[in-house]
């Protein structure tokens, strides 16, 4: 017969530790595979953030897609004061920039009128732009001219205000009061020579040119034959720039294409007569174009206000316009110190005597100064390398690279050029080594600067023909001409093709060359002031000998120079 038994209390075994321990294996298991389960878990994290990696990289790598990221450029100016430079897909590259001129818009004033509502006239003005040069006009061809009807009811200084404006003819209308009268003051939209107005007018009285009726606005720049009843008080002016040695015109301030892919705009301009109606207008055209404004003026309360009104009225929100005391001299010392004009140096050539000065000319020392030598070129280096023949050791403890102020060098070529309103014209002279002559004009005037010269080589002026003479045609009608005489007729035959004139040969030259006034110069080194005093008194009309601070007004020639005190 079966039989069923149970472990108990006297079978002598533990139930509840074979029970715990059984348990404890069955949570081994369980326990693997939560372990498991973690490890796929955080391998599947790591997949995410790999996958979330990939995913930034191929964004990056389909960014490199575009050509245009490669070719990116970043542009800098090291006078962010003078002009900004923007790039895009430019050639890498480093430019040297020298803003001499801003470009202007052309600014007319009318005759006084004592009430806005005086009656100017009736009948029709026609406004034209274009350029002017000497007694031609050439029309703009690229904007039309605008003709504007004056009627009855329109005919006062502020009706013809007004009705020059609702024309939209390319010019702005305003009317000035200086403190007594009022001015209608026509102003050009666009700035550049090419930009230039001419007003025509068919007056109601028939006298389209005479200064009474609608005819007083009437303005035609032509040197003879134009009708200038308008006054002009600001000149059409195109900006100008050079960009490593070549000379840049454009009629706006920005120079979109002159550095392949390069936009380049000037900034600063400088405003004297600020206060007086027609300094305030020509601050506030500037400041429609430029970063800063400077109004130079001896009431700097009164430009303070005038400043903040132009700033507030002007469409270019980013223009800065503040005043200059030009009666406190240490705040015009330390604005000159702040912000220099490029200075411009020009070697006729690199003998010692001529260079010497570099190196005690305390601006090549200054690190704001902005210096630019200019010279002759040679087929054994640069005008650079040259110079630092000189500017090195033993003769100097500095190397041309250690100058604080960092000077530029150009090789002038024969030819014209200009910096600021001055036409620079060089020409090669007769003289050892390559040596060149300079001529500057500027209002009408010029000055010819031949320092170290032997025009004839031993042989007579008298005889030669005007080509055969070295430096003549640079010379040639100079106001003031500047030139070589070393020696006196005596020593010369002993330093015959030393490259230097006597006496008969510099006063032969100026004559040829029909100079207004001959400044005799380079005396020899061998001659005291006694000396000099006997070789003056052979001298007579209009040369004389150079003397140690002389100063001469160019526009006074014709009358004696100033003798030094």
């Amino acid at each position: 017969m079966a039989t069923l038994s149970s472990p108990g209390v006297g079978s002598g075994l533990d139930v509840n530790s074979i029970v715990s321990q059984l348990m404890t294996v069955e949570r081994k298991s369980v326990a693997a595979l939560d372990t498991k389960e973690a490890k796929l878990q955080t391998q599947l994290s790591a997949y995410g953030s790999l996958k979330g990696a990939l995913s930034t990289f191929q964004t990056a790598v389909a960014a490199l897609a575009s050509p245009t990221k490669f070719a990116a450029v970043k542009t800098s100016v090291t006078d962010a004061t003078v002009a900004t430079a923007t790039a895009s897909n430019a050639p890498a590259g480093s430019y040297s920039l020298e803003v001499q001129t801003l470009a202007q818009s052309q600014k007319l004033k009318s005759s006084p009128f004592t009430k806005t509502s005086d009656v100017v006239g009736t009948g029709k003005l026609t406004i034209s732009f274009g350029t002017y040069n000497a007694d031609t006009f050439a029309l703009n061809a690229d904007k039309p001219s605008t003709e504007i009807t004056i009627g009855p009811g329109q005919d006062s200084l502020a009706g013809v205000r007004d009705a020059i404006n609702a024309a939209d003819a390319g010019v702005t209308a305003s009317i000035v009061n200086d403190g007594t009268t009022n001015r209608l003051v026509i102003t050009s939209k666009d700035t550049g020579l090419s930009n230039a107005l001419r007003i025509t007018v068919a007056d109601a009285d028939g006298a389209n040119t005479d200064t009474s009726g609608l005819s007083r606005l009437a303005y035609d720049g032509r040197t003879l034959s134009g009708v200038k009843n308008l006054t002009e008080t600001v000149a059409a002016q195109n900006a100008t720039a050079v960009v490593d040695g070549i000379p840049i015109s454009k009629p706006s301030n920005t120079f979109s294409d002159v550095i392949d892919g390069v936009d380049l705009s000037g900034k600063r301009a400088i405003v004297t007569g600020a206060g007086s109606g027609i300094g305030t207008e020509t601050a506030r055209a500037l400041a429609s174009a430029c970063a800063e404004v400077i109004l130079a003026v001896r009431r700097p309360e009164a430009a303070e206000q005038i400043a903040a009104g132009i700033a507030g009225s002007t469409g270019n929100a980013n223009v800065s316009v503040r005043a200059l005391d030009l009666a406190d001299q240490d705040s015009v010392r330390r604005f000159a110190g702040a912000w220099e004009q490029p200075l411009h140096i020009l070697l006729t050539h690199l003998h010692l005597d001529h260079i010497q000065g570099l190196m005690f000319f305390a601006p090549m020392f200054r690190r704001q100064s902005q210096v630019v030598i200019w010279g002759p070129a040679a087929p054994e280096g640069s005008l650079e390398d040259r110079i630092a023949r000189y500017i090195s050791a033993p003769l100097t403890p500095l190397e041309v690279r250690e100058l604080p102020c960092h000077p530029s060098f150009r090789e002038a070529e024969t030819t014209e050029w200009q910096i600021g309103s001055a036409v620079i014209r060089a020409g090669s002279v007769a003289h050892r080594g390559p040596t060149l002559g300079y001529r500057v004009e500027a209002d009408g005037r010029s000055v010819c600067y031949i320092p170290d010269h032997e025009p004839g080589l031993g042989a007579s002026l008298a005889e030669l023909d005007d080509e055969w003479i070295s430096g003549l045609e640079l010379a040639r009608d100079a106001s003031l001409l500047i030139h070589d005489c070393q020696y006196t007729d005596e020593e010369y035959p002993d330093h015959l093709g030393w490259g230097h004139s006597p006496l008969s040969d510099a006063l032969a030259f100026g004559q040829r060359a029909r100079a207004e006034q001959l400044l005799l110069f380079h005396h020899d080194p061998l001659h005291n002031d006694d000396f000099l005093d006997e070789i003056g008194d052979r001298v007579h009309g209009s040369a004389r000998l150079a003397r140690e601070g002389d100063e001469i007004e160019t526009s006074e020639i014709g009358a004696s120079a100033r003798e030094p005190a």
